[in-house]
């Protein structure tokens, strides 16, 4: 008797992405960049590194790897807005400073577009190694990629960052947080002696 650490991991992915929908389509505008922070950091960050320590505990390594690396973005997404509101990747504090705004805004884009970018690489690998599973964890690792490449798109293409695509990207992680909810409630149902529910086939069948 195992037991399931996605009844731990998910909903935390879940609370977060939710989050992160509010974020992107609201914050951005209104300047509240960091009211998400206590949701990622003392939930979402928290659950997925409990439910890699739970799955590395029972042997299931993809499982692990993937809460791991999950825990690792939102962490670091966490860690980047606490930045940006601290002008931690200001040219010499110049944020703080209330001077240089220009080189400030700029850092900032490329600041942003460097991180969504990068987690964009990874998780593309993630997603491709996924289609061994059903089809529900393919796609929401694939989501996850279209909203950071919509988020580098954002502030790469605008003088600052451009809100209509932003939109985009938090519509996305409202679906792929709609996408984990699904998972939870099957994992939830055969936890309680269910038969869960349809996840959708495997793409790539395992090796004879």
């Amino acid at each position: 008797r195992t037991g399931d650490p996605q009844l731990v991991g998910v909903p935390g992915f879940m609370v977060g992405s939710i989050a992160l929908g509010f974020h992107l389509t609201e914050n951005y505008a209104n300047g509240n960049f960091g009211g998400t922070i206590p949701i990622l950091l003392g939930a979402t960050g928290l659950f997925l590194f409990l439910a890699c320590f739970w799955a590395s505990a029972i042997g299931a390594s993809w499982v692990a790897g993937f809460f791991a690396l999950y825990g690792g973005f939102w962490i670091s997404y966490s860690l980047l807005v606490i930045g940006l509101n601290n002008g931690w990747f200001a040219f010499g504090g110049v944020a703080a400073a209330g001077g240089e705004t220009d080189a400030f805004f700029g850092n900032l884009k490329h600041t942003v577009a460097a991180f969504a970018i990068s987690w964009a690489a990874i998780l593309f690998l993630l997603a491709f190694s996924s289609f061994r599973l059903p089809l529900v964890y393919g796609l929401i690792n694939a989501l996850v990629i279209v909203a950071l490449c919509l988020v580098a798109t954002a502030f790469l293409t605008s003088e600052l960052w451009d809100e209509d695509i932003l939109n985009a990207a938090g519509i996305v992680a409202w679906v792929f947080a709609d996408l984990g909810g699904w998972v939870f409630m099957c994992v939830a149902d055969v936890a309680l002696g269910g038969k869960g529910l349809p996840l959708g086939p495997v793409l790539r069948k395992p090796a004879e």
